[in-house]
C-alpha cells in the first residue's frame, strides 16, 4: 500500500503430535532445531507464493549475551533480518542448512542494533514498510494447559487479541 496501514495479524497453530514429532525427527537427523524447520518451511511457502527468492524474514532475539542481564526486567530484544535464497529447485534438506546458517549466524551478532544495521545499508525508505523484510517469524512453543489459567500467586497468563 503507498501508505501503512498498520495492520498486523497472529496466526496461533498447534501441530497435531504425530506431525510435531515427525517435524522434530526431521530437525534431529538434519542437525538442526524445531525453529529452523518450521522457518525454513516457511520460507518455502513464502517463496511459492510471491515467486521472490530472495526471503528476507524479521526475526526476534533475546539479546540476553550477558549474565548480569538475565535478572534484569526490560526488553532486550532486538529485531534481526533472516536472509536465504529459495527457488524451485532448492532441495528442503539445502534450505534447512542454510537457515541455520543465518541463524546462527544471525545469533552471533545479536548485539549489532537494527538500527546501525538500516544506518549502514541506507535502504531506499517507504512509509508502507520495513526497507529490509515485510514478514516476521516466531516460534514460541506454548504449553496449551497453562493459557487462560490462573497459577500460584495470583499469576493469570492469557492470550491477547492482535
Amino acid at each position: 500500500p503507498a501508505l501503512p496501514s498498520h495492520d498486523g495479524a497472529r496466526l496461533e497453530l498447534a501441530l497435531e503430535p504425530e506431525l510435531l514429532r515427525n517435524l522434530k525427527t526431521l530437525a534431529q537427523r538434519q542437525g538442526v532445531t524445531l525453529f529452523v524447520v518450521l522457518l525454513a518451511t516457511f520460507k518455502s511457502l513464502l517463496h511459492r507464493y510471491s515467486g521472490q527468492t530472495d526471503i528476507r524474514v524479521g526475526g526476534l532475539i533475546a539479546n540476553r549475551t550477558r549474565s548480569e542481564t538475565e535478572g534484569l526486567i526490560g526488553c532486550f530484544i532486538n529485531t534481526q533480518v533472516l536472509r536465504s535464497e529459495v527457488t524451485a529447485q532448492t532441495r528442503f534438506v539445502d534450505l534447512l542448512h542454510t537457515v541455520r546458517n543465518a541463524s546462527t549466524g544471525a545469533q552471533a551478532h545479536q548485539e549489532l542494533p537494527f538500527d546501525a544495521i538500516i544506518d549502514a545499508l541506507q535502504p531506499e525508505r517507504s512509509q508502507s514498510h520495513n526497507p529490509l523484510f515485510q514478514v516476521m517469524f516466531n516460534h514460541q512453543p506454548v504449553v496449551a494447559d497453562l493459557l487462560d489459567k490462573q497459577l500460584s500467586g495470583g499469576l493469570r497468563v492469557a492470550n491477547l487479541p492482535a
